[in-house]
């Protein structure tokens, strides 16, 4: 049985009401990390856009991508918007996403191994998992 894969359409932000960058993929953690990190040659990087404020997801790609194009096309205002309603103290939003993945991951190793290895491994810190 395989898993349904996801897609992500989000929008980064440099500070509260400034520069705006709306983008689709399919590992939203590895391209927020990407965009910090300065390793996507461009708008992001020249102008310093590196924080999450909002995300959709589907399960569509083409959906996806329509979605984006929207987006893109659309007005400031509606992308202000966005984040405005559901992040309404523009929090970088990569690192709940962070905190939820990792929570996930010590959750997954609860199931998948003994009991006991997984409470040793659940203590570590994140950088250690």
């Amino acid at each position: 049985m395989s898993e349904e894969r996801q897609y992500y359409v989000y929008i980064l932000f440099s500070k509260k009401n400034g520069t705006l960058y709306v983008g689709v993929t399919s590992d939203l953690v590895k391209r927020v990390w990407q965009h910090k990190n300065k390793l996507v040659k461009g708008f992001t990087q020249k102008y310093n856009v590196d924080k999450l404020g909002y995300y959709e997801v589907s399960n569509d790609i083409n959906s996806a991508i329509a979605r984006e194009k929207q987006l893109k096309g659309g007005s400031r205002q509606t992308k202000l918007d966005l984040i405005e309603i559901n992040n309404p103290n523009w929090n970088d939003l990569y690192y709940e996403i962070i905190y939820r993945n990792d929570m996930a991951l010590r959750l997954n190793c609860f199931t998948s191994f003994a009991m006991t290895w997984c409470y040793r491994i659940a203590s570590l810190p994140i950088a250690m998992i």
